[in-house]
């Protein structure tokens, strides 16, 4: 049963990894790191507010990942479009740091 307060229907896998994110179409990208992912989506930290409902690129360029992947199938996208499902601030560390939920675009 899915609560209120994950909304992901697919299973979670928890990496530690850098990547970097644009705006689809922009030349200008951002760095990031990534937390975890799942068949439908992602999750990521970086230093810039998204706006909900944008449209952004993302390309993993390592990630760590904290599952065998032997006993199960799924695994990350590292290159992908995806569109911002959330952005909330993160409190209790540096000031301007921003947890992004990142919904993959079907393929």
């Amino acid at each position: 049963m899915v609560t209120s307060f994950d909304k992901r229907s697919a299973k979670r896998h928890g990496c530690d990894g850098e990547m970097i994110w644009s705006y689809f179409n922009k030349k200008d990208y951002f760095k990031a790191h990534t937390l975890n992912f799942s068949l439908d989506g992602s999750y990521f930290e970086t230093d810039r507010t998204l706006g909900v409902g944008a449209t952004v690129l993302i390309r993993v360029l390592n990630c760590i990942d904290h599952n065998d992947r032997s006993k199960d199938p799924e695994c990350i996208r590292w290159n992908t479009l995806g569109e911002v499902k959330w952005c909330r601030e993160l409190t209790g560390r540096k000031q301007g740091q921003y947890g992004i939920g990142l919904g993959y675009h079907l393929n």
